[in-house]
C-alpha cells in the first residue's frame, strides 16, 4: 500500500506534466490556427495574382479575332489568301499564346495560319464535331463571341477556342466563323512555373468536378471566362503548419521533461528526508549506546577538546561529564603517555588507529589509570574523534595472576617430569634389563609424549622469562647465511619425514647483531610450522635479502594460508586458527608469540604476508652490523 509521501511523489509531477501538456496543446492549437490562416491568406493572394495575369493574357489574345471579323465584314465576305497572309502573320506575332487562327466560311475551315503543324485543321467541318457543334450552333444563333474548351485539337494538343460568328449585310446574313485557338497548355505551364517560384503548387480546372482537387489543395479562385466554368486551385509547397508539428513535438517533450525533472526533485527531496531521518535515528542509537556503554567513551572536537563524555568515563576519571566538557584531552593524560596518544590522534584523520596503552589521570588525587585507547576519526556534523577507553587494571591483575600461575605450575612440573623422562629413558635403553616386546611400544609412546610435555613446559618458561624481562641475550655479530643453513640442516630429518623440500635462496652474506641460539630458535619455529602446513611433495623456500639497515629472512610455504579473520591474533599467546583438540597438526600456540618477543628484544621486526596463489610467508628482520662498528 502506497504511503501519502509516495503518492505525493507521483501525484505532483503527474499533475504538473498533465497541466503542461494541456497548456502546450492550447498554445499549439492557437499557433496551428494562425498558421493555417496565414497559409490560406498567402495562397489566396498568390492565386489572385495568377488569375489576373492569366486573364490578361487570355483577353489580349481574344481581341485579335475581332479585327479579323471586321476585316471580313468590310470586304463583304470576300477574302484573298495573298491579302490575308501578311495581315494574319502580323496579328499572330502579337498574340503570345495563339496556337493558330482559322477562318471557316460556312463552318468549314478553309484557311489556317500558321499552316505548319496545323495542316490537319484545314477542311475541318464544325457540324461534324458532335461534342463541339451544339455550343457552336448556339453561339451562331445568338451572334455572340464565345469561348469553348479545352478542346482536343485535330493537330494534337489542347486549346481554348475563341469563336466569333461573322454576319454580313448589317448582321442579317451568316457568313461563317473565325476561330482563334489559344495554347492553353503553354499558358497553364508558364503560370504554374511562376507560381512555383513563389512557393505555390497550382492546378487549373475547366468544366470539371473539383472534388478530388479540393482534397489536396487549400484554396481556389474562379476564372471568369465566357461560357466556361474555370478555377485555379493552389497549395503552399512549404506550409507554416509543418513547423507547428515540430513545435507540438517539442512542447510535449518539454512538458514530459519538466514533469520528469519535478519527479526527480521530489525523489531527491524524499531521499534527503529519508537520509535526515536515518541520520537522526543513527544519532539517537549512537547517543543511547554512548550513554549506556559500560566502558568509557569520549567525543573530541577537531581541536582535541572534549565535547561529550559518557557516565562510565566520568566515573572512571572521578569527575562529572559536565566538567569534562571543553577540557583539553591532553590534560587527561599522564605526562609520559601524552605525546604518544596525541600523535596517534593526529595520524587517525583518515583511518582507525590501532589500540594503544596509556595512562589517564584521576581528577581527585591524580593517580594514574592504566587504560587501552581505541581512537577513530568520525564525522557527525563536524569532524572529530571517538575515543573508546578500556580500563586495564583488572585485566592486568588477572594477567599477572595467570602468568604467576603458569610460571609456578611450569616450575613445579619440570622437576617430576625430568625424573619421569630419565626413568623412561633408562627403561627405553634397556639399562635395567631386557623389556618385553609388548611393553616396549608403550614405553616408547610414554617417552615421546613426555618429551612433548617437556617442550611445552620449556615454552611456558621461556614465555615467562620474556614477560618478566629475565631472559639473557648474548648479542654478537654473526653471518646470517651460516645461521640459516645450520638451522635448515638441523630440521632436514623432520622435513624428509614430512616429504617436504626446503630450499635457500642465497644472497650476499650479511652480518647481523643477534643472539645465535635465539635466532635459530626463531627460525626453527617458523620453518617447522612451514614444513608441517605445506603438505607432502611441496617446497618451502627461505629468502634472505637486505632491506635498508636490516636483514630480512622470509619463509614461504605452500600450505592453505592464514584466514583474514585470524591474522590479527597470529602472534598472541596460545592462538591457533583451529583450537579444537583434534587439530592437525598439533602445537601449543606459543611458538609465534615467543618468536615475536625474541625478535623485538633483539631490536627486530616480525610479520606475515599472504603468498600467491596460496600459502603463507612469515618474515622477520634483524639489524645489520655496519662496517664502521668494528
Amino acid at each position: 500500500m502506497l504511503s501519502q509521501r509516495n503518492i505525493r511523489i507521483w501525484l505532483v509531477p503527474s499533475l504538473a506534466m498533465l497541466l503542461l501538456i494541456v497548456l502546450a496543446k492550447y498554445v499549439v492549437d492557437i499557433r496551428t490556427y494562425q498558421a493555417r490562416q496565414a497559409d490560406q491568406n498567402e495562397v489566396q493572394n498568390i492565386l489572385l495574382e495568377v488569375r489576373a495575369e492569366f486573364l490578361s493574357h487570355l483577353n489580349a489574345n481574344m481581341y485579335l479575332g475581332s479585327g479579323i471579323s471586321a476585316y471580313i465584314q468590310a470586304n463583304n465576305g470576300i477574302i484573298h489568301d495573298q491579302d490575308m497572309q501578311p495581315w494574319l502573320q502580323s496579328l499572330f506575332k502579337q498574340g503570345r499564346y495563339i496556337r493558330n487562327i482559322g477562318i471557316a466560311p460556312q463552318n468549314t475551315i478553309s484557311m489556317v495560319f500558321p499552316l505548319k503543324n496545323n495542316e490537319a485543321a484545314v477542311g475541318l467541318h464544325f457540324p461534324s464535331l458532335p461534342d463541339q457543334w451544339p455550343q457552336i450552333e448556339q453561339g451562331i444563333k445568338t451572334n455572340q463571341p464565345f469561348m469553348q474548351g479545352p478542346v482536343n485539337l485535330a493537330q494534337g494538343g489542347r486549346g481554348l477556342a475563341y469563336r466569333i460568328p461573322v454576319y454580313l449585310n448589317n448582321n442579317t446574313e451568316y457568313w461563317g466563323l473565325i476561330s482563334s485557338i489559344i495554347d492553353i497548355d503553354k499558358l497553364v505551364a508558364e503560370a504554374t512555373a511562376k507560381a512555383t517560384t513563389r512557393g505555390l503548387d497550382i492546378v487549373f480546372v475547366f468544366n470539371n468536378d473539383a472534388t478530388q482537387v479540393r482534397k489536396n489543395f487549400t484554396g481556389s479562385v474562379d476564372l471568369p471566362i465566357e461560357n466556361l466554368t474555370g478555377q485555379v486551385w493552389g497549395r503552399l509547397t512549404k506550409s507554416h503548419t509543418s513547423l507547428i508539428n515540430i513545435e507540438r513535438l517539442l512542447a510535449y517533450c518539454s512538458a514530459m521533461l519538466i514533469g520528469l525533472f519535478i519527479f526527480r526533485l521530489q525523489c531527491r527531496d524524499q531521499q534527503v528526508l529519508e537520509m535526515q531521518e536515518d541520520l537522526l535515528k543513527s544519532q539517537r542509537i549512537f547517543s543511547a549506546a554512548f550513554s549506556a556503554s559500560s566502558q568509557g567513551m569520549l567525543l573530541l572536537s577537531p581541536t582535541h577538546t572534549v565535547t561529550a563524555a559518557n557516565p562510565a568515563c566520568a566515573e572512571l576519571l572521578g569527575m562529572s561529564a559536565h566538567l569534562l566538557q571543553e577540557r583539553e584531552f591532553s590534560s587527561l593524560l599522564s605526562e609520559r603517555s601524552r605525546d604518544n596518544a596525541m600523535a596517534i590522534i593526529a595520524a587517525s584523520s583518515s583511518f582507525q588507529a590501532p589500540a594503544i596503552e596509556c595512562e589517564l589521570l584521576h581528577y581527585v588525587d591524580q593517580h594514574t589509570i592504566e587504560c587501552e585507547l581505541h581512537i577513530a576519526s568520525i564525522e557527525m556534523g563536524n569532524k572529530g574523534w571517538l575515543v573508546h577507553i578500556r580500563d586495564l587494571r583488572e585485566s592486568k591483575k588477572l594477567q599477572q595472576l595467570q602468568n604467576e600461575f603458569i610460571s609456578t605450575t611450569s616450575h613445579e612440573l619440570r622437576t617430576p617430569l625430568t625424573a619421569i623422562i630419565g626413568a623412561l629413558g633408562l627403561l627405553n635403553n634397556e639399562a635395567l634389563g631386557p623389556i618385553p616386546a609388548n611393553m616396549k611400544e608403550l614405553i616408547n609412546l610414554a617417552y615421546g609424549n613426555s618429551q612433548t610435555l617437556k617442550s611445552l613446559i620449556n615454552d611456558l618458561l621461556d614465555m615467562d622469562k620474556l614477560l618478566s624481562g629475565h631472559i639473557q641475550l648474548v648479542l654478537q655479530a654473526h653471518p646470517i647465511q651460516n645461521l640459516v643453513t645450520q638451522t635448515v640442516n638441523e630440521l632436514s630429518p623432520f622435513a624428509k619425514k614430512q616429504n617436504v623440500t626446503v630450499t635457500i635462496e642465497r644472497s650476499d652474506d650479511l652480518l647481523v647483531m643477534v643472539d645465535a641460539l635465539r635466532f635459530q630458535q626463531i627460525l626453527s619455529n617458523l620453518l617447522s610450522n612451514a614444513i608441517k602446513f605445506s603438505g607432502a611433495d611441496s617446497t618451502v623456500t627461505v629468502h634472505i635479502r637486505q632491506t635498508n639497515n636490516f636483514a630480512r629472512v622470509a619463509i614461504t610455504d605452500q600450505g592453505p594460508g592464514i584466514s583474514s579473520q585470524f591474522q590479527a591474533r597470529l602472534f598472541s599467546r596460545f592462538a591457533q586458527e583451529d583450537a579444537s583438540n583434534t587439530r592437525n597438526p598439533g602445537g601449543t600456540g606459543l611458538g609465534l608469540a615467543i618468536s615475536k618477543a625474541l625478535v623485538e628484544q633483539m631490536r627486530g621486526r616480525i610479520g606475515y604476508l599472504p603468498a600467491s596463489p596460496h600459502g603463507a610467508t612469515f618474515w622477520f628482520e634483524m639489524p645489520l652490523v655496519m662496517t664502521n662498528e668494528f
